[in-house]
C-alpha cells in the first residue's frame, strides 16, 4: 500500500504537468497604416549565418494567418508610396500559396527573364564552355550585354513562351511588344512562384541556376546596387532581380527568388512612375521585402491570429 506521503507527492506532479500543459501566450498586432521599419546594416550574401527561427514553432493555421498579415502590410506600404505591387510566396515543402494584391496582373519582367534564357540554355544542352560563362554573368551581375548575346540561342522574344510550355504554366506572362526588347517581357507573380518551385524541383536546371541565384553580386555590371528587396529583408536567399525604365510606360523594380534555404519561392512586382525610378522605388521595394519577411523569416512575427 502506498504511503500518504507518496500520494501527495504524485497528486502535485500531476497538478505541475496539467499546469505546462495549459500555458499560452496571448499577442497582439496594430491595424494601423504600417511605418517604414528603420533601416539596418548591409545583409550579407547567402553562405552567412541565416536568421534565427522562431523559439517556438506556430502552427500550420497560425503561420497562414501570420503570413497574410504580413503580406498585406507589405502591399500597404508600397499603396502608400503610390506604387502598385504584387507579391507571392510559394512553399515548396508544403504546396502553400499565399498573396497579396493581383498577382495574376502583368508586370514588366526587367531583368527578371534572363532566368528564362539561362534556363532554355540547361533544357537545351547550350550551357557549356563560354556560353555558361556569359550566361553566369547574365544571371549573377545582371548583364545586358550577356543577355542580349544569348537572347537568339533560346528563340529570342519566344523564350518565355518556350519556358511556360515546357512547365506548364498557364499564366506566366507574355513576349515583349516590342520586338527583341526582351526587358518588356511581361510576368505575373503567381505564375513566377509556381515556375520557381517547378525549376528547384528539376535536376537538369537547379544544380546549376541555385548557385548563380545564390552569388548575385552586389552591384550589377551598370552600376546599381542589387540588394534591394529580400537581399535586405533576409540574410538566405537566392534571387534575380529586376529593374528598367524608358521601356514601355512606367518604371520597375522586381525582386524574385528563393529564401530560407530555398523553401519558399518568393516574388515582389512593383511599378510606379517615371519620376519614382531610381532610390525610391529601390526603398520601397526593400521596405515592402521587410513587411513581407518580418524578422527575415516567412511567417515568423505574431499577429491577431487564432491561437
Amino acid at each position: 500500500m502506498r504511503s500518504l506521503t507518496a500520494i501527495a507527492l504524485l497528486v502535485a506532479a500531476v497538478l505541475v504537468a496539467l499546469a505546462v500543459r495549459g500555458e499560452g501566450t496571448a499577442v497582439t498586432a496594430s491595424a494601423a497604416q504600417p511605418a517604414p521599419i528603420a533601416e539596418t546594416a548591409a545583409i550579407a550574401p547567402v553562405g552567412t549565418t541565416p536568421a534565427a527561427a522562431p523559439a517556438a514553432t506556430a502552427s500550420p493555421a497560425v503561420k497562414q494567418c501570420v503570413l497574410n498579415t504580413a503580406l498585406n502590410q507589405a502591399l500597404a506600404y508600397a499603396a502608400g508610396r503610390g506604387e502598385q505591387a504584387a507579391i507571392a510566396v510559394y512553399d515548396t515543402e508544403t504546396g502553400t500559396y499565399t498573396a497579396a494584391g493581383n498577382t495574376d496582373e502583368l508586370y514588366s519582367s526587367a531583368s527578371v527573364v534572363k532566368v528564362f534564357i539561362a534556363t532554355d540554355l540547361l533544357l537545351t544542352g547550350q550551357m557549356t564552355g563560354d556560353t555558361a560563362s556569359v550566361a553566369y554573368k547574365m544571371v549573377t551581375a545582371s548583364d545586358d550585354d550577356a543577355a542580349d548575346s544569348l537572347y537568339g540561342l533560346v528563340g529570342g522574344d519566344s523564350v518565355i513562351t518556350t519556358i511556360a510550355n515546357h512547365y506548364g504554366i498557364t499564366n506566366l506572362g507574355s513576349p515583349p511588344a516590342d520586338t527583341g526588347q526582351w526587358g518588356e517581357t511581361t510576368i505575373t507573380a503567381d505564375g513566377l512562384v509556381h515556375l520557381y518551385a517547378k525549376l528547384k524541383a528539376d535536376p537538369e536546371v537547379w544544380p546549376w541556376l541555385s548557385v548563380a541565384m545564390s552569388n548575385t553580386t552586389e552591384t550589377g555590371t551598370d552600376g546599381t546596387d542589387q540588394y534591394f528587396g529580400i537581399p535586405s529583408a533576409t540574410q538566405d536567399w537566392a534571387v534575380k532581380q529586376g529593374w528598367m525604365t524608358g521601356l514601355g510606360p512606367g518604371s520597375t523594380y522586381d525582386s524574385t527568388g528563393y529564401v530560407e534555404n530555398d523553401r519558399y519561392a518568393i516574388a515582389i512586382l512593383t511599378f510606379g512612375s517615371v519620376n519614382q525610378y531610381g532610390s525610391y522605388m529601390s526603398n520601397t521595394i526593400t521596405q515592402t521585402a521587410k513587411y513581407a519577411l518580418p524578422g527575415g523569416v516567412v511567417g515568423a512575427t505574431p499577429a491577431t491570429c487564432p491561437a
